[in-house]
């Protein structure tokens, strides 16, 4: 399986304008792969990352050590990746290597991306269940 990162390295090496994964909020190619097709198992799966992600964020977005932070980010991507959510994954692995600051600015801008990519995500993920 494909990083966030290995896949933006691919799509800004490659002649295609865009590319088909980071298309849609979720890769439900790579989800049916995961799940072997198991059309329940996918819908659980979207509804726990669904719950997950919006904690994690929340947990992010109050953090006031670095630790909390550092783990929620982790944690996220851990879910992301299951998902295929590859854009939210990006989001959180770039949120791991952030600033042990827990004011950096860089946050700030991180976690307004990450509030519209989970949306994003729920709202798919709404449509697809």
């Amino acid at each position: 399986m494909k990083t966030a990162a290995g896949a933006i390295n691919y799509c800004k090496n490659s002649k295609a304008a865009r590319c088909a994964f980071l298309d849609r909020s979720i890769d439900l190619a790579h989800l049916a792969r995961y799940t072997k097709g198991n059309s329940a198992v996918e819908r659980e799966l979207l509804f726990r990352f669904q719950k997950k992600a919006t904690y994690y964020f929340k947990t992010m977005s109050s953090a006031k050590d670095s630790a909390v932070w550092d783990e929620a980010a982790r944690n996220l991507q851990s879910a992301a990746s299951a998902a295929g959510a590859w854009r939210i994954l990006a989001s959180a692995e770039q949120a791991s290597r952030l600033p042990n600051e827990v004011n950096a600015p860089e946050r700030v801008t991180l976690l307004a991306r990450l509030d519209e990519e989970i949306r994003e995500a729920s709202a798919f993920i709404h449509g697809v269940m």
